[in-house]
């Protein structure tokens, strides 16, 4: 499935729990479900992403498991990406694939989330394992300062004191891992 992504992160300096703020977004968009995501990402000695600026990952999750590929970010604010999608039925046996055809896991990032909706507009607040909280508001619609009107809007109402985040958790994960050596 391709798709073209776009969202906008903040990393959440509220004092309130991931917790109360799921109960308070409850009385204002549709609560999905809760997941625990598991991200592999990868890299190649002949393709390296974090200069391409795209993505390669095997995602797991409660139900499913994919691989995406991401496309170079073309706009920052919001984060505008291509996404190709694949559902398939064993992570082991997708990065044993990947593994033999030159690719290893670059880094891992875990995520325990909850996913509510609000019209067109998927919310997602996000505890990433060594990196914080952060809420996530992403729209297939094209109208992106319409998302971003929307994202500031349900900071004010959710009382939630954030800073918009322009890096992927996986940019975050490569600097700590680079800035801890």
């Amino acid at each position: 499935m391709n798709y073209i992504e776009r969202e906008v992160k903040y990393r959440i300096y509220s004092p309130q729990s991931l917790e109360s703020l799921g109960e308070r977004l409850k009385e204002i968009a549709e609560y999905l479900n809760d997941e625990i995501q598991i991200d592999y990402y990868f890299n190649s000695d002949f393709h390296d992403f974090r200069r391409l600026d795209d993505a390669l990952r095997v995602r797991k999750t409660n139900e499913k498991i994919e691989l995406t590929y991401k496309g170079p970010k073309v706009s920052r604010e919001p984060k505008i990406r291509e996404e190709i999608t694949v559902r398939i039925d064993s992570s082991e046996k997708m990065i044993e694939i990947l593994g033999k055809l030159g690719y290893y896991i670059k880094a891992v990032v875990k995520k325990y989330r909850k996913n509510f909706a609000y019209k067109d507009v998927i919310i997602s607040l996000d505890e990433v394992d060594n990196l914080g909280h952060f809420i996530e508001f992403e729209s297939p619609s094209n109208n992106d300062k319409e998302l971003l009107e929307l994202a500031k809007e349900m900071l004010y109402a959710l009382n939630i004191n954030g800073v918009i985040e322009y890096r992927s958790y996986l940019e975050m994960v490569l600097e700590n891992d680079s800035s801890s050596h």
